[in-house]
C-alpha cells in the first residue's frame, strides 16, 4: 500500500535486530535503525540510518552527536536535525530543527532532498539591530578572551544573517579578529558557525 507505515519485518543491516520503524513508499520498503529517546513527549534519534529493507543499502544516515526527529507525512519521511540556536528568551540557546532531509518516492525510485529552514523563527528588524549594536559596542576587553559571551554574540550574529542581514554576516566573519582569536572549544564552535554559513550559501546557489 503506497505511503503507509508497514509492519513487514525489516532487519538492521548485518543483524537480527528489527528496525525501529519501517515505511513503504510506492512499494519500496525502508527501515529506520539507530538510537531512540523520548524528550518532552517527542521521539528523537541519533547515530541512525534509513535504508532499503531488501538490500540494507543506506538512503541516509547521521552520527551520534546529531539529534534528529523523523516525521512521516504525505508519502515523505522528513529527518529534521536539531541545532542549538539563539531563539529563546533573551537570545537563550534552545534546540530547534534547522536542517531537513526529505525522502520520498518518484518514478519507482527514492529521492533525497536537503535544505535549511531559513524562513522560520527569523529575528525581527529590531532584534537584528539589537544584536548588531551589542557586537559593535563590545571589544576584546569587554569579555574575557575566549568567553562564552563572545560566542553568544557570534551565535546571535549567525541567526541575524539567517534572518536576512548581510551586514551581520560580515561582522561574524571578522569576530575572531575583533575578540583577539579563539582556541579550543570556542574555536570549534566559531568555525562550525562559519562552516554552516558557507553551506547555507552553497544551498542558496543550487
Amino acid at each position: 500500500m503506497t505511503g503507509c507505515v508497514t509492519q513487514t519485518p525489516c532487519f538492521c543491516s548485518g543483524t537480527e535486530t528489527q528496525a525501529i520503524k519501517t515505511f513503504e513508499l510506492d512499494n519500496i520498503k525502508l527501515g529506520l535503525c539507530g538510537y531512540a529517546e523520548t524528550k518532552n513527549g517527542k521521539e528523537y534519534f541519533s547515530e541512525s540510518s534509513i535504508f532499503y529493507c531488501n538490500s540494507g543499502k543506506k538512503v541516509h544516515e547521521w552520527w551520534a552527536l546529531d539529534i534528529c526527529s523523523v516525521i512521516y507525512s504525505n508519502d515523505t519521511i522528513s529527518v529534521k536535525k536539531l541545532y542549538l540556536l539563539p531563539l529563546g528568551e533573551n537570545f537563550e540557546l534552545v534546540f530547534k530543527p534547522f536542517f531537513v532531509t526529505d525522502i520520498y518516492p518518484q518514478n519507482d525510485s527514492i529521492i533525497k532532498k536537503q535544505y535549511y529552514l531559513l524562513d522560520e523563527n527569523n529575528y525581527s528588524e529590531k532584534e537584528i539591530a539589537q544584536v548588531i549594536q551589542a557586537y559593535e559596542q563590545s571589544d576584546s576587553n569587554t569579555y574575557e578572551w575566549n568567553s562564552l559571551e563572545c560566542l553568544d554574540i557570534c551565535d546571535q550574529l549567525f541567526w541575524a544573517y539567517v534572518s536576512g542581514s548581510e551586514y551581520a554576516k560580515l561582522l561574524l566573519l571578522e569576530a575572531e579578529k575583533k575578540y583577539g582569536g579563539f582556541d579550543g572549544h570556542a574555536a570549534e564552535e566559531y568555525y562550525s558557525l562559519l562552516e554552516t554559513m558557507k553551506n547555507i550559501e552553497e544551498f542558496k546557489r543550487k
